[in-house]
């Protein structure tokens, strides 16, 4: 959805952004989103840019931002739910952490000096290369 999304948009380009219907459907994909991610979590920021990609007429920095966001709402959430709940092994949480915000604030720095279409390219591939990856783990052979 997300590498079709300028195809979707210049369909819908005829519809305000403000319109209901895509305001409806920007509410109904963060909320089904959050509860995907909650749960699964993988792929995530994929889903909430397909999401905001064709409800929003913002550019993909843009949606970057905004995405990281949610993201992080939707996963601080969940996180304390987990905490509550005891299940957490919160030694290895610490080093996610630690790897996500340096990961996340190198990203933010990349992401500002690439064109548009780079960005897009780049998240399209990445998201493709994923189902090979979990393939080969789960067969132990290399794709």
């Amino acid at each position: 959805m997300f590498a079709l999304a300028p195809r979707i948009t210049k369909r819908l380009a005829h519809i305000d952004h403000t319109h209901g219907a895509r305001r409806w459907a920007l509410y109904v994909g963060i909320f089904l989103s959050s509860i995907y991610g909650g749960y699964f979590g993988a792929g995530l920021g994929i889903v909430l840019l397909s999401v905001m990609a064709v409800s929003l007429p913002s550019e993909i920095h843009e949606l970057q931002g905004i995405r990281n966001v949610f993201s992080m709402i939707i996963n601080s959430i969940v996180a304390l739910i987990f905490i509550v709940r005891g299940h957490l092994a919160l030694d290895a949480v610490s080093m996610l952490l630690i790897g996500t915000l340096v990961g996340g604030w190198l990203g933010t720095r990349l992401i500002k000096r690439l064109s548009p279409k780079v960005v897009r390219a780049l998240v399209v591939a990445t998201a493709r290369r994923r189902p090979f990856i979990r393939r080969s783990e789960n067969s132990r052979t290399i794709s």
